[in-house]
């Protein structure tokens, strides 16, 4: 089709602009420039009979994909970690820390510009064998795309510890959830696409906001009423695509989701594709109404 030919030459040339700017915020914005032109113009490569997406937007997707790698890995909101110097093994704050001090220093060689993406899972064992070393009990914990359990590598992973009576959530890669080339809102509404990442949603409301200071400077936090639900906040809203906010005309981003119900969540009793619609969820398999027919 001679539109789709001017629409990827127009898109290649967004890619050679990106290829040689020499600066940061240059390559951020002809990125995002990039994706609202991609979604504008997504109709074109979609067949609303078939219900079908063309291959050529399955390349320019990919691209876009492989571009990101290339920007720069600023952060959404910069919280220095905690550096601690007192310690009492009676004190299971402190043994937190130290726990979290030394997955820090071995998973540090695989710190690429702070990014931490892929590192949940080995941080998060090597947490469960220092909190065993302690003596303390050690939850692994695994979230997917919807909160499905599917027992098997999940999108996420983070730790709970059981002292006392008292739960604590560990997360020593939370970071990689707040950098700004995983957080463009226009990815909203891109075919193919899911949406900014949950760091993006935690910074929205002054609890959310605070929680998440907590967990970036600590890696770790209690789990008292009201913290988990606005930890998985933060993913659940993430997990919405452009669908969602068509279909539902909410735009509080906020969840009715209860500390309860995440625990049910987590324990594979129900999930969040049984709370709202499956093609509101994940990457989005069709162009917005607005954009199409």
């Amino acid at each position: 089709m001679e539109v789709n030919k001017k629409i990827i030459d127009r898109i290649k040339n967004y890619q050679e602009r990106f290829d040689s700017s020499l600066t940061s915020n240059r390559k951020l914005k002809l990125f995002k420039d990039m994706c609202s032109y991609i979604k504008k113009v997504s109709p074109n490569f979609y067949d609303y009979e078939k219900k079908s997406i063309s291959y050529d937007y399955e390349k320019i997707i990919k691209e876009l994909i492989y571009m990101e790698k290339f920007l720069p890995c600023k952060k959404l909101i910069n919280v220095p970690f905690s550096n601690k110097v007192s310690f009492s093994f009676d004190n299971i704050e402190d043994i937190l820390d130290l726990i979290i001090k030394k997955v820090r220093e071995e998973i540090n060689e695989y710190q690429i510009s702070g990014d931490l993406r892929g590192q949940c899972y080995n941080a998060t064992i090597l947490a469960q064998r220092y909190a065993f070393m302690y003596d303390l009990k050690f939850h692994i914990q695994e979230i997917n795309l919807g909160f499905i359990n599917k027992h098997s590598y999940g999108q996420h992973f983070f730790g709970i510890v059981d002292n006392k009576g008292k739960k604590y959530l560990i997360d020593a890669t939370y970071s990689q959830f707040f950098l700004l080339k995983r957080n463009c809102f226009e990815y909203l509404g891109m075919m193919e696409m899911v949406g900014p990442q949950a760091g993006s949603f935690m910074l929205m409301n002054e609890k959310r906001k605070e929680i998440a200071k907590k967990i970036l400077s600590d890696c770790w936090i209690e789990l008292t009423p009201g913290v988990l639900k606005a930890y998985l906040d933060g993913f659940a809203i993430s997990y919405r695509n452009g669908l969602y906010y068509e279909e539902y005309q909410d735009f509080s981003y906020t969840t009715l989701y209860t500390d309860d119900d995440y625990w049910n969540f987590l324990n594979g009793l129900d999930n969040q594709y049984n709370h709202e619609k499956a093609q509101c969820l994940g990457y989005q398999k069709r162009p917005l109404n607005k954009l199409g027919r």
